[in-house]
C-alpha cells in the first residue's frame, strides 16, 4: 500500500493554477513578444487599445461632441466598433442627433464663416474655405514671394516648402501629374506650419532640412528684386517663368529628398484617413519617424485612425519610447517565462519520483 504525502501533494497541485495563467495570459505574452522584437506601431496600438474602458471612449466622443467635431465622434465610434467595445446608447443618440439636418447645416455654415473671416476652423468646410489656395499653385507664388520679401527674417520652412511646391507643380506637368501627390503633401505641411498645426519636433527637424534646401546667397540677392514686386504681378503670365527659374536656382530639388518624402506620407495618410486626419499627424508626430509609422497605421486603421490619435496622444512612438508599456510587456513576458520554469521544474520532480519508483510520494496502493 502507498502512503498519500499532503506535502508532495500540494507542491504538485499548486501547478495548477499556473498553468491556468500560462493558458490565459500566453496570447497577451505572445502579443508583447512580437511587438518588442518587431516594433509594430499597429499591433502596439491594438495591444493598448484592447486594455482600455468603454468610459475612455465615451469621454471623448462627449469631448468631440461638444468641439463641433463630429468627423472625430464619428472616427472613435467606428475605432470602438473595431475593437468589441459597448457603448453608451445614450452618447451615441446625442452624436445622432447633431448629425441632423438643421444641426449640420447651422454647424457647416458657422464653420464656413469662422474659416473665411479668422482662418479658425474645426470643420472640414471652414478648413477648406480659409486655406484652399494654399493647395494651389497661387498660394506657393504668394508665400514664395512673400518670404523673399521679408529676408532676412524669412520663414525658413515657408520658403523652402512653397519653393519646392512650385518646382513640384512644373515637375506634375512634365510628368503627367506623377509628382502630383508629393505636391499636395507638401502643401498640407505647409498649411500645417502656418496655422499652427505641425508638432514642436517635427517642425525643427523640417527647419533644420530647410537650411540646406535653400540657397543662403542666392536668397539675398533675389530679396532686392522681390521689394516692389506686387502679388498682382507675380501670378501674371508675364512673371511666371521668371518665379519659376528663381525657385529652380533658390531651392535645391536634390536636397529636398526628405522633405519629399514627408510630402508623400503625408498625402497617403490623407488618402486613408482624410485631409484632417492628416493635419493631425502633424500635430502628433514629433518627428520625420514618427510621421512613417503614423502612414503605416492609417492604413490599417483608415477612418478610425483620427479616433485612435485622439484616445492615444503618443500613438506615433515607437515601443521603446512608451516606457510604462515597454515594463509593462517585459514584466508580463518575465512572469510568463518564470511561470514556464517553474512549471518545468515541478514536472521534472513527478518524473524523477515516478521513474525512481518513488510511488508512495503521491499515492497508496
Amino acid at each position: 500500500m502507498f502512503l498519500f504525502s499532503w506535502r508532495k501533494f500540494l507542491t504538485y497541485i499548486w501547478v495548477l493554477p499556473v498553468i491556468i495563467g500560462i493558458v490565459q495570459l500566453s496570447p497577451r505574452a505572445f502579443d508583447a513578444a512580437e511587438i518588442l522584437l518587431l516594433n509594430d506601431t499597429y499591433k502596439l496600438a491594438k495591444y493598448r487599445l484592447s486594455s482600455l474602458p468603454s468610459e475612455q471612449y465615451e469621454k471623448q466622443i462627449q469631448l468631440a461632441i461638444e468641439g463641433k467635431d463630429i468627423e472625430l465622434a464619428d472616427s472613435i465610434v467606428l475605432l470602438a466598433q473595431q475593437q468589441n467595445v459597448m457603448l453608451d446608447s445614450k452618447i451615441l443618440e446625442d452624436l445622432e442627433q447633431e448629425k441632423g439636418f438643421w444641426k449640420t447645416s447651422t454647424r457647416v455654415s458657422q464653420d464656413l464663416w469662422s474659416g473665411v473671416t479668422t482662418g479658425e476652423s474645426v470643420g472640414m468646410a471652414g478648413l477648406s474655405a480659409a486655406l484652399v489656395s494654399d493647395m494651389t499653385s497661387i498660394g506657393d507664388v504668394r508665400d514664395f514671394a512673400s518670404e523673399i520679401k521679408r529676408w532676412p527674417d524669412q520663414d525658413n520652412i515657408v520658403l523652402a516648402l512653397s519653393g519646392t511646391g512650385l518646382l513640384l507643380t512644373g515637375a506634375t506637368v512634365m510628368s503627367a501629374g506623377a509628382a502630383a501627390p508629393m505636391k499636395t503633401g507638401i502643401s498640407i505641411v505647409k498649411l500645417a506650419k502656418k496655422t499652427g498645426r505641425i508638432s514642436k519636433g517635427l517642425s525643427v527637424q523640417i527647419k533644420n532640412l530647410s537650411k540646406e534646401i535653400v540657397d543662403k546667397k542666392i536668397l539675398g540677392e533675389m530679396a532686392n528684386k522681390f521689394k516692389n514686386i506686387r502679388f498682382s504681378q507675380l501670378v501674371s503670365a508675364n512673371y511666371w517663368d521668371d518665379l519659376t527659374v528663381t525657385a529652380s536656382k533658390l531651392i535645391s530639388i536634390n536636397k529636398a529628398k526628405q522633405v519629399l518624402g514627408i510630402g508623400g506620407s503625408v498625402n497617403n495618410i490623407k488618402s486613408t484617413a482624410g485631409f484632417k486626419g492628416a493635419l493631425d499627424a502633424l500635430s502628433r508626430a514629433d518627428s520625420i519617424k514618427d510621421i512613417k509609422r503614423l502612414e503605416y497605421l492609417s492604413g490599417k486603421l483608415k477612418s478610425a485612425f483620427r479616433g485612435a490619435l485622439m484616445i492615444l496622444p503618443d500613438i506615433a512612438k515607437s515601443v521603446y519610447r512608451v516606457s510604462m508599456f515597454l515594463i509593462e510587456m517585459i514584466a508580463l513576458l518575465i512572469s510568463i517565462i518564470t511561470a514556464l520554469i517553474y512549471v518545468a521544474w515541478v514536472v521534472v520532480k513527478m518524473c524523477k519520483s515516478i521513474f525512481k519508483g518513488r510511488i508512495s510520494d503521491i499515492g497508496s496502493v
